[in-house]
């Protein structure tokens, strides 16, 4: 995949810009002059929410009423263009086609990340390391992600039935949809992320070697997770 050109319109502190990209690219200038901006309007066409974890609305720039992201790229050797609108909410189209979600240009565009923010994933704790599994496997696997949310919502519906339990002792029965739905989407995130984890391993392990002059060994573990090698999706 090779980006060739990108345009901004009302992104963050970027009123407008318009660049076009070849070969390898390096990015450099004076501190708040827009650099993470223009990585992260880029980032934006993987389908994927912005890498700082802000809301849509805090990309638009201030005082004004939406933004637009167009981009051209190459990829499988086709020229395409790809467009982001953002007011109330992102509206994204593919070649001239409305797209349902803008998470379906994910199919198309990924790009690989490592910013300041990601350090949180050594000082903070393991749930940020779990969302930056789950962010990798968005653009790898594309139903994952709505597997991600299957999973949300029944744990959001579970916590919201046990308070109505604490009132309505009689509502405890329709625990076990919310249950079953919670475990059928849970076992399938559990699976990918060992499966994502086991592929990552090789590479971890020759970077590292590379790094410690082969003194020193890298293991990569899921704590707390089961062997899936010997069981299905179903089982578990």
């Amino acid at each position: 995949m090779k980006i060739n050109s990108i345009e901004i319109e009302n992104f963050r502190n970027i009123e407008t810009l318009n660049l076009d990209f070849d070969n390898v690219n390096i990015i450099y200038g004076e501190n708040a002059q827009g650099k993470t901006n223009l990585i992260e309007a880029i980032y934006l066409f993987t389908g994927s929410k912005s890498f700082r974890g802000v809301k849509d609305k805090e990309l638009i720039k201030f005082d004004k009423a939406f933004s637009r992201l167009k981009i051209n790229f190459e990829n499988k050797s086709r020229e395409q263009n790809a467009e982001i609108v953002i007011e109330k909410k992102r509206r994204a189209s593919l070649n001239g086609v409305k797209k349902k979600s803008p998470s379906v240009l994910g199919e198309e565009l990924k790009a690989v990340i490592f910013s300041p923010v990601h350090l949180s994933m050594v000082k903070d704790g393991p749930a940020e390391r779990r969302k930056f599994i789950d962010n990798a496997l968005c653009q790898l696997k594309f139903n994952y992600r709505n597997v991600l949310k299957e999973y949300n919502r029944a744990l959001l519906q579970r916590n919201m039935l046990l308070k109505d339990i604490a009132k309505n002792n009689s509502l405890t029965d329709m625990l076990y949809i919310w249950d079953r739905n919670l475990a059928a989407s849970g076992a399938k995130i559990i699976y990918q992320r060992n499966k994502y984890i086991d592929t990552l391993l090789p590479y971890a392990e020759d970077v590292f070697s590379g790094l410690s002059g082969g003194k020193e060994n890298i293991d990569l573990i899921l704590n707390g997770a089961f062997d899936y090698k010997n069981l299905t999706v179903n089982e578990i």
